[in-house]
């Protein structure tokens, strides 16, 4: 059903610098990165950029090629820059896919331009369609690939449409209905792919694709939408025939069952409505959005229980990866603050003026901030967790502590009880029990200051103010002595 052949003249081109500036820890719970990605862009929404874990492709700042960065050598792949426009980017299966726009004709409209689907894999590029049709709502997972196909060619206008499945080898069509009426949200996510099944909206109807046969899952009487799917459960939006509000539906082996029982508020004459309805890792995640300020309230339900963890969010921004949620809190889809749900608990996890790009994988968060114009990708990962520190009295002036540092020491000078005099400092001397100079052996204050400790024995001063002098060792395997004294 469609022809697939190799372009020429399209050998990647790696880049020879690293991708990253140097580490800020913008918060306890994420590293952020800035990312050598200025000739990238993320002005025209998700169809322009995708990442999958320890991969992100962007379509050039020209719209013209597609870039693939490796997050983990730090390098970057520029592919397919012929001059063509690009967009629809995707990264599934470690293959990246893009369509590319052709013309295709004309009418009283104007030019009508029909995409064609292309892949990056293995070093080599692959057309993937060669037809007349036009084509939207590109979604991908596992190196597959799944789109809308307007059956009336390059009609000019987009509506009845059909489902096409791209396998990694071949294109099928996967319904049957060519006067189906499809429906799109701002973002096209009527439509999405789960290891080879395809659940999507039609009309006022769910669809299930499950590889073999197309099968509609919700009665008549649903008025339906934003459908995902995840490991066979779907998950969906809809309004009841003679129900007043929308409520989040689950469909499990040819099972409907309400996730939310909601009785949805006002502002002013603009009815609250749920929408962007998406399950990853077992958690499903929903949000209220309230159309006059044109924010929303973000939901999660897990085992059953629901939270909400966030009151306002920037609408349909919300990205579920791995159970996990990330999005930016702000209203009118530009956040000022990304935030994440990793484990029950909600962290920061970078803070700007204007974040107008976001996707997730695996952990990591490639964010796109367009603050004051000056245009940054940021990659937030999460930080590791800190190393368990031991924490030792030194006890009363003068005596010694014998110290093993098979793992970081903080050490705490506070037995001045019943002093008479009030000293300046409070000096800490540290020597080598083990045979071998302290050579540079590093120290920490409780102000950040770092000191660098050489030969046998060396010390470290602090002021004096009544309160606790701490000072932290990281873990070094080494042998120590420590005594502290008053001074001056």
């Amino acid at each position: 059903m469609n022809k697939h052949f190799k372009l020429n003249v399209l050998a990647a081109a790696v880049a020879a610098t690293s991708l990253f500036a140097s580490a800020t820890a913008l918060s306890a719970e994420y590293d952020v990165q800035a990312i050598d990605a200025s000739d990238v862009t993320a002005s025209a929404g998700q169809a322009k950029y995708d990442m999958e874990e320890g991969k992100f492709a962007s379509v050039g700042s020209n719209n013209t090629s597609i870039e693939v960065f490796d997050l983990e050598t730090n390098q970057k792949t520029v592919i397919a820059d012929n001059g063509a426009s690009k967009s629809n980017v995707g990264m599934s299966g470690g293959v990246a896919f893009w369509t590319e726009g052709v013309v295709v004709g004309h009418d009283t409209s104007g030019v009508l331009i029909a995409d064609q689907l292309y892949k990056f894999e293995n070093g080599s590029v692959t057309q993937i369609t060669d037809d007349q049709f036009s084509k939207k709502g590109f979604t991908y997972d596992n190196g597959q690939a799944t789109w809308f196909q307007n059956e009336e060619a390059a009609s000019g206008r987009f509506g009845k449409a059909n489902l096409y499945v791209y396998d990694g080898t071949d294109v099928a069509q996967a319904s049957d209905d060519a006067d189906t009426v499809t429906k799109f949200d701002n973002n096209y996510k009527s439509i999405k792919m789960d290891n080879g099944q395809v659940v999507y909206s039609a009309g006022n109807a769910i669809y299930l694709w499950d590889g073999f046969a197309n099968t509609k899952i919700t009665p008549d009487t649903y008025n339906a939408e934003f459908a995902d799917i995840d490991n066979g459960v779907v998950v969906f939006s809809a309004q009841i025939d003679g129900q007043e509000d929308e409520q989040v539906y689950k469909y499990e082996n040819g099972t409907i069952e309400a996730v939310t029982s909601e009785v949805l508020g006002y502002t002013g004459f603009y009815k609250h409505s749920i929408e962007s309805t998406q399950i990853d890792g077992g958690v499903i995640s929903w949000e209220i959005y309230d159309r006059q300020f044109q924010r929303s309230e973000l939901f999660v339900s897990e085992n059953g229980v629901t939270t909400q963890i966030d009151t306002d969010m920037a609408y349909g921004d919300a990205v579920l990866s791995n159970g996990n949620v990330y999005w930016k809190n702000g209203a009118a889809q530009v956040g000022s603050t990304v935030m994440s749900y990793v484990d029950g608990e909600v962290s920061e996890v970078y803070a700007t003026g204007m974040v107008t790009g976001l996707d997730a994988s695996g952990g990591d968060v490639m964010l796109f901030d367009n603050t004051s114009g000056i245009q940054t990708w940021h990659l937030a990962s999460e930080a590791p967790e800190a190393e368990e520190t031991t924490v030792i009295n030194l006890g009363s002036e003068h005596a010694h502590t014998y110290i093993y540092l098979d793992k970081p020491v903080t050490i705490v000078v506070d037995q001045w009880s019943g002093w008479s005099w009030t000293p300046g400092n409070i000096g800490i001397g540290i020597s080598t029990t083990d045979g071998s100079e302290l050579h540079g052996l590093e120290v920490r204050d409780s102000d950040g200051n770092v000191y660098n400790l050489n030969t046998w024995w060396d010390s470290v001063t602090r002021p004096f103010y009544w309160e606790p002098v701490t000072l932290t060792i990281p873990a070094q395997h080494r042998a120590i002595r420590v005594e502290w004294w008053a001074a001056g």
